[in-house]
């Protein structure tokens, strides 16, 4: 199955767990997908079966700036036909609250979403990607 990553927000650490679930995900046959949220605005999200985002929570009193750009980047994509989806964030304080509204906006753009949480490091997205199935539709 192909599945789509989506970074949202450009750290080091977005990085390494992007990678975590790349490797565990090819390991099982599937393929994945990097969309850029940076001048994709023709890049449509059409054959994916599940999408995958991995998001910075923000600094701690600049929590908009992550939501703000997973939104520009769900509405530079029009009409999504991928239905599942999975948001793992990055821990930081005060970061539930953007995770929570993150979530929202996903589900507002149709989105069913399987996994999703909160990751404080490299170990703990070991741990869940040992239980993660993408759903297929």
């Amino acid at each position: 199955m192909q599945i789509g990553f989506v970074l949202i927000g450009n750290t080091e650490k977005l990085k390494t767990l992007s990678k975590i679930a790349e490797r565990k995900l090819v390991k099982d046959g599937h393929t994945i997908k990097y969309f850029s949220t940076e001048n994709s605005e023709y890049e449509k999200i059409c054959v994916e079966k599940h999408v995958i985002f991995f998001m910075d929570s923000g600094k701690i009193f600049s929590t908009c700036s992550s939501l703000a750009l997973l939104e520009k980047f769900l509405k530079s994509k029009g009409n999504i036909l991928t239905r599942y989806a999975s948001l793992f964030a990055t821990h930081k304080p005060f970061g539930m609250k953007t995770f929570l509204k993150a979530l929202t906006i996903l589900e507002n753009y149709g989105f069913v979403l399987q996994d999703t949480d909160v990751v404080k490091n490299s170990y703990e997205m070991n741990e869940i990607m040992q239980t993660f199935t993408p759903a297929e539709s």
